[in-house]
C-alpha cells in the first residue's frame, strides 16, 4: 500500500531566489527502517516559488518507516531534516491553503498548522461516522465483507467507488462464489456530484443470511474530498490555531479593555458539512 509522505519546507520563495539554490531546487527524500538508522534514497521531489507543503507517495513504505529529506540543486545541499515517521492521509484540508486563509508573516507556525489538520480531520471524521478518502489511497483495491439479510439490496457504508468482484457465501463460513458482473448493479446510477455509490443490487440473487457472507473487492471509500468538508476543516483549523495563541480558548478581547470568555462553536460550514455528509450510527 502507498503511503503519502508530506514534506513541509519553509520560505521556499526565499530559499529558490538565492544563488546556493536558485530555480533548480529539490527535495531528495530518503527512507529507513529505524530512527537514526541507515536511510537510502526514495524519491525526489521538485519546488514551486513559493509552496511551502509537497506529498510524495511511496509505493515501498509501510506506516513504520522512517523519513528525512534535504534541498538541492544537484551541486549544494542543505542539511537534512528532522526525522520523521509517515502516515497514511491523514488531513482533509492542505498546509498552503490554511495559510492563505491565515496571512501568517512568516514560516515559524506551519508544523504546528500540519499537526491542527490532522487533528482537526480526524475530528470531523469521527463526528461524520465516514472517512472521505479512497480505500486503498491512491490505487489498487481492497476486500471488504458484509452481512447478507435474504433480500436483493445491500447498503455499502462507507461508499464504494468500483468493485472488481462480488461473491456470495450460501451461509457463515462457507466458501465464496463469485456472481458475474450482469448480475449486479452500483447504485444510485447517477450518484450526487462527488458522491460514491452507497448500495449494491443483486439480479437474479440474493444476499445470503449470516455473517461476511457477501465479499466485495474494489476501491472503496471517496475519490476525493468535498470542496465543504475541506472549507469546514480549514475554518476550525484557522479558529482551533487563533484561539492557541491566547492559551484560553475562546477567550477574547484587548489588555487594556480586558478580556471576555466566550463560548466555543462549530464554524458554520462544519454545522452544514456534518448535515450533508454525517452518517448515523445504529448500534
Amino acid at each position: 500500500m502507498a503511503i503519502k509522505v508530506t514534506l513541509n519546507i519553509d520560505n521556499t520563495a526565499d530559499l529558490m531566489g538565492t544563488a546556493a539554490y536558485g530555480t533548480a531546487a529539490y527535495a531528495i527524500l530518503e527512507s529507513g527502517t529505524a530512527e537514526g538508522g541507515s536511510y537510502s534514497p526514495a524519491g525526489t521531489v521538485l519546488l514551486t516559488s513559493g509552496t511551502n507543503q509537497y506529498e510524495y507517495w511511496d509505493s515501498s513504505a509501510t506506516s513504520a518507516t522512517w523519513y528525512r529529506f534535504r534541498v538541492t540543486d544537484g551541486v549544494e545541499y542543505s542539511e537534512y531534516s528532522a526525522e520523521f515517521r509517515a502516515t497514511a492521509l491523514a488531513a482533509y484540508a492542505s498546509l498552503d491553503s490554511l495559510v492563505e486563509r491565515l496571512q501568517l508573516p512568516d514560516e515559524t507556525q506551519y508544523n504546528l498548522l500540519s499537526d491542527i489538520l490532522v487533528n482537526v480531520s480526524a475530528q470531523f471524521s469521527d463526528e461524520a461516522h465516514r472517512e472521505f478518502y479512497r480505500i486503498p489511497q491512491v490505487s489498487g483495491t481492497a476486500i471488504r465483507y458484509y452481512d447478507g439479510h435474504g433480500d436483493d439490496d445491500l447498503f455499502l457504508p462507507e461508499g464504494v467507488i468500483s468493485l472488481d468482484s462480488v461473491e456470495l457465501a450460501d451461509y457463515t463460513g462457507g466458501a465464496y462464489t463469485t456472481i458475474g458482473t450482469a448480475s449486479w448493479f452500483l447504485r444510485p446510477t447517477q450518484p450526487s456530484a462527488g458522491w460514491p455509490y452507497t448500495r449494491l443490487n443483486l439480479y437474479g440473487y440474493t444476499f445470503p443470511y449470516g455473517f461476511n457472507t457477501v465479499r466485495l473487492t474494489g476501491a472503496f471509500g471517496w475519490s476525493s474530498v468535498p470542496s465543504l468538508i475541506e472549507e469546514a476543516v480549514i475554518q476550525m483549523a484557522a479558529r482551533t490555531y487563533n484561539e492557541s495563541k491566547t492559551r484560553h480558548a475562546g477567550v477574547v478581547g484587548m489588555a487594556e479593555t480586558g478580556y471576555v470568555q466566550m463560548p466555543m462553536y462549530r464554524p458554520d460550514a462544519w454545522h452544514r458539512a456534518l448535515q450533508v455528509y454525517g452518517r448515523k450510527v445504529i448500534a
